[in-house]
C-alpha cells in the first residue's frame, strides 16, 4: 500500500472506525461527570463568556447596546412625533423651548448562547481515555453550565445524521431537552450519512440569529473546506464565534511503537496502522499536522476564536482553556 492510498483509506476509515465503548449504549456522561463539570462551571477561574460584537437582544442584563429602547441610562433627545409614548417626553426641555422631545435611552442587553455541536460519525471515534463526541459534549455542557450562571439564554443545535434545534431558554426546566440530547448514547450509525450538517446549520443561524450572539462550533471539522469560508465570515461579523476543533490523539501523531487495528462498521474490515515503521509514521504525521494548520487558518482567517483540544485532555479542573 503507498502513501497516497494510505492516506484515502485513512480519511474513509476515520469516519467510520469505532472502538467498543459503554458510550453505544449508555448516556455519554453520568451524574457524577456533569457534577463535576457543574462544579467547574462555578469555579472562580471558569471561562467568562464574553461578546465582541454589538447587541440587539431584547433581553434585559448587563452588556449596553446602542439601540434605542427604554432602558435605563439616557442617549438622547428627539423631537416628539405622533403615536410615542407620552410618558417619555421630556418636560423640562419642553419648559426651556416650548416644543416636544422625547427621550431615548441605553438599554441593557443580554446575548444569546448557542452551542452547536458535532454528534456525527466522524466524532465518534475514539482511541484513549474517551470518544471525541464524548469530549465535544462535555465542552457543551461546560459552557451550558457557564451560560445558566450567568443567566444567559442557550440555545442548541445538536448535529447528527439529521439536526436537533433546541430554542433559546434561560429556565433550567428549558434546557432539560438539549441537555438530555447531548449526552444520549452515540451508537455507529447503520448506514453512512451522506452529508455533514455544520454548514447547512451555520447557514441557517446567519439567517435566523439577530447580530450579537455568543456562537460555539464544537466539531473535528472533518468536512471544513474553503469554500465555506463566506458563511463563516458573515457569523464572525455579527457575533462572537469560538471554535473547539476536537482530535483524537491519533489524529495529531502516531505513537512510536506497536500497531492500532481500526475497524470499518461499514464495510467489516480491520486495517492496522504500522507505528514501526518510522518513515511512515513521519509522512503520516506531518500530513496530519498540515490537515490541522489548514482548518485552523480557515477558522481564524474568518474571524473565529481557535482552540485545539485532544479527545483524552482533562479540563475539567482548569476548564476549556487550560
Amino acid at each position: 500500500m503507498n502513501w497516497q492510498s494510505i492516506q484515502n483509506w485513512w480519511q474513509h476509515t476515520r469516519r467510520h472506525a469505532w472502538w467498543s465503548s459503554p458510550a453505544a449504549t449508555q448516556p455519554l456522561l453520568r451524574e457524577v461527570d456533569l457534577q463535576q463539570l457543574h462544579h467547574a462551571a462555578c469555579s472562580p477561574a471558569a471561562v467568562q463568556l464574553q461578546v465582541d460584537r454589538e447587541l440587539i437582544h431584547p433581553l434585559l442584563g448587563e452588556r449596553t447596546s446602542v439601540f434605542s429602547g427604554s432602558g435605563y441610562e439616557f442617549a438622547d433627545n428627539r423631537p416628539y412625533a405622533a403615536g410615542d409614548d407620552t410618558r417619555f417626553i421630556n418636560w423640562r426641555l419642553f419648559a426651556r423651548t416650548g416644543q416636544y422631545y422625547r427621550k431615548l435611552f441605553l438599554e441593557e442587553r443580554r446575548p444569546q448562547v448557542w452551542l452547536v455541536v458535532d454528534r456525527g460519525e466522524s466524532m465518534r471515534f475514539g482511541t484513549r481515555r474517551r470518544l471525541k463526541v464524548t469530549q465535544a459534549v462535555m465542552l457543551a455542557v461546560y459552557y451550558l453550565y457557564r451560560a445558566q450562571l450567568q443567566q444567559l439564554a442557550i440555545g442548541g443545535v445538536v448535529l447528527e445524521p439529521q439536526a436537533q434545534w433546541f430554542k433559546p431558554t434561560r429556565s433550567n426546566v428549558g434546557v432539560q431537552p438539549l441537555l438530555q440530547q447531548l449526552i444520549s448514547p452515540c451508537p455507529p450509525f447503520p448506514v453512512a450519512p451522506a452529508t455533514n450538517e455544520l454548514i447547512p446549520a451555520l447557514r441557517q443561524l446567519q439567517v435566523q440569529l439577530a447580530a450579537g450572539c455568543i456562537i460555539l462550533l464544537i466539531s473535528d471539522f472533518r468536512d471544513l473546506a474553503e469554500s465555506h469560508l463566506p458563511i463563516l465570515c458573515a457569523l464572525a461579523q455579527q457575533h462572537t464565534v469560538l471554535a473547539y476543533h476536537v482530535l483524537d490523539p491519533i489524529e495529531e501523531t502516531l505513537p512510536a511503537h506497536g500497531q492500532y487495528p481500526i475497524a470499518d462498521g461499514h464495510h467489516a474490515t480491520t486495517h492496522y496502522l504500522q507505528c514501526e515503521n518510522s518513515q511512515y509514521r513521519l509522512r503520516y504525521n506531518e500530513t496530519m499536522q498540515q490537515q490541522h494548520a489548514q482548518t485552523q487558518r480557515w477558522l481564524m482567517q474568518a474571524g473565529i476564536r481557535y482552540q485545539r483540544i485532544l479527545a483524552n485532555q482533562n479540563f475539567i479542573t482548569h476548564g476549556p482553556g487550560a
